[in-house]
């Protein structure tokens, strides 16, 4: 289980999820559960997440894993385990919030064994911002972040729900870094951009020869599925404004802190627990707040990315917030393009969203994500004069067909590249390693287009009609264009440049050689390789 290009196995955590009914009042067993042993052998990790469903991970040795995932019923967790063996059965039964019984099933021989044992929640989970499942682009990998009371962060990946690997660290604003709980023979960093996505890599540990150079690996990440509340955060008003503008921010964290430290991001900080803060200055600011308590060991850091606006002019301001019509919470990375020259805006990992428009501004807003539906599908406005607030939308994921392939050259894949998809699908974006995964509508029928400044694609779009089947290795090749049209002085006064038609441009280089024919345009247009070096030669007898 390494490279993300050697599996492409369909996340089972996250796919399985999106079925289950919103059950928040089991909300309260999330945490780390071993058994009431001096020398505890068993080990749970809990948690809850928006949908309803549960996810239990089960070990005894922090080296061989099984997961389970179900919705609870009453105070009662039960599932097989999510490998095709089934290999292992779970039934918890939660006596309290912190004590219960487990009988774990043994179903690989000829007649299963069971056995039971009293359980008490060791470690308290905290639902953070950063805490959920989280996915890559194209759906083969999976990653589970849970913090902790103690300030602790667990962090366990998978490709197929099956074979897990744990780490054990803390989240350091922004990052995570930890060695693998079972023989510390691989280090995971996680740089968060914000609380809905991050960059992950995997590598060999420096003093283990457990794994090859070639078994590392980095993705991509998209939280898709946050838990059902959070334990921290919180919240500020307004969201924007003018410079000046004042800002109440409220801390709504339900822990036991004593202490508040702010950072708003401008250089400004407070360590009173609901302060207001004034900004200066236009632009967009991130803001901290660490809660602590000394006595307690209690150490904890949330983060809101990108979370004030400040204008410079006090032009009206269009702002709301998309949520998913599962589970509530916020839809992040949704587009919303508005029309008549006013541009666009990202929600952020809350799903709020904020665009200022030019006063007196007429015109629609459109949102998209690719996957979704969204009521309404848009909101019209009529000669804008002051802000807009409650723009918000209901996203609902669509019956979809995916679409996934590779772009790379020579066997190395291209990052960042947009793939396109008409008839109001909206886009995907390559991972670090040439990945993508659009899902389109049942029946769909339309173009997908990649683009990245500087490239050229082969072939430069497909065409799909009536989808109904998942269309795999929709491969792209690119290329860099080198093009030119090529003139003379015609014969006859005035003496103007006019095409040159029949011209033979040929390149040639490091990696081979291209040649092309200038037509009625005097056009040519030759495509290399990327990183290729060579000259361009005209030519055309006499």
């Amino acid at each position: 289980m390494r490279r993300g290009n050697r599996f492409r196995i369909a996340g089972l955590l996250a796919f399985l999820l999106v079925s289950s009914l919103l059950e928040g009042a089991y909300a309260q067993y999330h945490g780390i559960w071993k058994d009431d042993a001096s020398a505890p052998t068993h080990n749970f990790y809990i948690q809850h997440y928006a949908t309803g469903s549960s996810v239990v991970l089960y070990t005894r040795d922090g080296k061989t894993f099984y997961a389970f995932l179900a919705p609870m019923t009453g105070n009662v967790f039960e599932a097989d385990s999510l490998d095709a063996q089934k290999a292992r059965s779970l039934r918890i039964t939660f006596t309290s919030e912190d004590q219960g019984a487990a009988v774990i099933t043994d179903n690989t021989g000829a007649t299963p064994v069971s056995s039971e044992t009293n359980i008490v929640k060791k470690f308290v989970a905290l639902r953070t911002p950063y805490s959920g499942i989280w996915k890559d682009t194209s759906g083969a990998f999976n990653m589970y972040v849970q913090e902790y009371m103690t300030g602790s962060c667990v962090v366990v990946y998978t490709f197929d729900g099956v074979q897990l690997q744990a780490f054990l660290g803390e989240i350091d604003h922004t990052s995570f870094s930890a060695y693998n709980i079972a023989d510390q023979s691989e280090e995971i960093t996680v740089d968060f951009d914000d609380v809905s996505a991050a960059n992950v890599k995997v590598n060999a540990a420096e003093f283990s020869p457990a794994l090859l150079p070639g078994d590392d690996f980095e993705f991509d990440m998209r939280k898709e599925f946050p838990p059902l509340a959070l334990d921290v955060g919180f919240s500020a008003t307004p969201r924007y404004g003018t410079a000046p503008v004042e800002i109440q921010f409220e801390d709504f964290s339900t822990i036991p802190n004593t202490c508040w430290s702010w950072d708003f991001g401008d250089g400004g900080t407070s360590t009173e627990e609901n302060p207001s803060h004034t900004y200066t200055q236009p632009g967009i600011y991130d803001v901290f707040l660490t809660l602590s308590n000394p006595s307690d060991l209690l150490f904890v850091i949330v983060w809101a990315h990108e979370y004030i606006h400040v204008f410079e002019t006090s032009d009206p301001v269009i702002s709301g917030t998309i949520t998913k019509a599962e589970g509530g919470t916020g839809l992040p990375y949704a587009a919303v393009d508005f029309s008549n020259g006013a541009g666009s805006c990202t929600a952020d990992g809350e799903g709020y969203y904020v665009r200022q428009v030019p006063n007196g501004w007429t015109g629609g807003a459109t949102p998209s994500l690719n996957g979704y539906s969204f009521d309404p599908a848009d909101r019209s406005y009529l000669s804008v004069a002051s802000d807009k607030p409650g723009g918000d939308y209901v996203a609902s994921r669509v019956r979809t067909v995916p679409i996934s392939g590779r772009v790379s050259l020579a066997g190395s894949g291209v990052g960042g590249v947009t793939l396109t998809l008409n008839n109001g699908v909206g886009n995907a974006t390559t991972d670090s390693d040439g990945y993508y995964t659009a899902f389109v509508p049942m029946g769909w029928s339309g173009t997908a287009t990649p683009s990245k400044e500087g490239l050229v694609f082969e072939p430069e779009e497909r065409t799909y009609v009536d989808l109904n089947t998942a269309q795999a290795d929709q491969d792209y090749t690119p290329y860099v264009a080198i093009t030119g049209i090529i003139e003379t002085l015609s014969c006859t006064p005035p003496h103007i440049q006019v095409p040159m038609i029949g011209v033979t441009v040929t390149a040639v280089g490091n990696s081979g050689s291209w040649t092309d024919t200038t037509g009625s345009s005097g056009h040519y247009d030759i495509r290399v390789p990327l990183g290729w070096s060579g000259t361009v030669t005209p030519s055309q007898e006499g």
